[in-house]
């Protein structure tokens, strides 16, 4: 669920937007309710929330105030402000501060959650171009060769052709597809690395695709299970199979399957077991009966990470329960959780901890020397 803050010095409106908007029904849940600005500065920061619904005007800051307080603090996602017929001065200036929505009192239920459908749309379409995402699907060494912001530009730019893919799809127009697909190969063909961006271009196309027919109320998840993608394929290589799930996807495949939460549960227990092992995440998918890049976004949504972080957090909790238990080598404690190169061990440690394994563990033997 994304998270949701409201403001408003008013608690009857506040209630009233909790009662009449259906928040789950679009993926939100409601986290803090201010009734200044002051506290809605302060549960921001708590909750991180991913979408903001501020009163123009509230005691101590103002909406627009927080609107630019937000953006200071680095916030991206997007900012409603609920106004009122004579607040239109406060709206104009707002829009300094990108200030996408307004809803005029008294509230629209409509109004509201359409803006709610566009808003997930969007926050969907960020978690797909975060690194965490991808890490199920493309090695370490691919997705960070050059530091996140060169390996994410090179995403960005394939995930605009596969949405205009989607564009022509929900129109029905596979020549128009077509096109894109050729344009995307051609980009590719310029780029370094092009085998994985094959594969990051492929999976993100599926992933829009089964994302399409969800939306329109039909689960496939196995609809393009038997579509091969070469291993080293060419970027010409890559049009055909690109194209069939175009066509499969406008046919819209209607099947039925097992209740995406209780898949995610399922895994989540397997991981908790076999953490240890070394697991493949596409056989992992094929154990519990899942297309494997299905499997990534279901349980990226529910779980708000990637399988592969998962495994790595699992680990990481068992290596600083053995940490604060004995004195085992960290090399032995590494191998005995699943890391058969320290060097990745030690890589995913200062990931979770923020400190090399030394310094953890120097930092326990100096808090049990000062304790006794």
């Amino acid at each position: 669920m994304y998270k949701v803050l409201i403001a408003d010095d008013e608690p009857y409106i506040i209630d009233g937007l909790k009662a009449i908007i259906n928040w789950e029904k679009y993926g939100f849940t409601v986290v803090g309710a201010a009734e200044t600005g002051e506290e809605a500065l302060e549960m921001y920061e708590r909750y991180k929330p991913d979408f903001v619904v501020f009163d123009i005007c509230i005691p101590v800051y103002s909406g627009v105030e927080l609107a630019r307080m937000l953006r200071e603090r680095g916030y991206k996602n997007e900012i409603a402000l609920l106004t009122g017929y004579r607040e239109t001065d406060y709206a104009r200036e707002a829009i300094k501060y990108r200030v996408k929505y307004y809803f005029t009192k008294p509230i629209g239920v409509k109004e509201i959650e359409t803006a709610l459908g566009e808003i997930k749309r969007e926050l969907d379409r960020k978690k797909l171009l975060s690194m965490e995402f991808w890490e199920d699907f493309v090695p370490d060494e691919v997705l960070y060769r050059g530091g996140a912001d060169e390996g994410t530009a090179d995403f960005a730019e394939l995930m605009e052709y596969a949405d205009d893919i989607v564009t022509h799809v929900k129109n029905r127009d596979l020549a128009g597809t077509e096109r894109v697909i050729d344009g995307a190969a051609e980009y590719i063909g310029r780029q370094s690395g092009q085998e994985s961006l094959i594969d990051i271009f492929c999976a993100y196309c599926e992933t829009r695709f089964l994302s399409l027919l969800h939306e329109s109320g039909n689960e496939s998840p196995d609809l393009f299970g038997d579509i091969m993608i070469e291993p080293a394929g060419t970027p010409e290589a890559m049009k055909a199979p690109v194209t069939e799930m175009c066509v499969r996807t406008m046919s819209i495949v209607d099947k039925s399957e097992p209740a995406p939460d209780t898949n995610v549960d399922n895994v989540a227990r397997y991981l908790k077991e076999h953490y240890k092992e070394d697991i493949i995440i596409k056989e992992l998918a094929l154990k519990f009966h899942i297309n494997h890049v299905y499997l990534g976004v279901i349980f990226s949504k529910r779980m708000g990470m990637s399988i592969k972080k998962y495994i790595h957090m699992l680990r990481m909790q068992d290596v600083k329960r053995q940490l604060c238990e004995g004195d085992k080598s960290l090399k032995d404690i590494a191998f005995d959780v699943g890391y058969n190169n320290y060097n990745n061990f030690f890589n995913w440690f200062e990931r979770f901890f923020g400190m090399t394994p030394e310094e953890y563990r120097k930092n326990l033997n100096n808090t049990e020397t000062e304790v006794s």
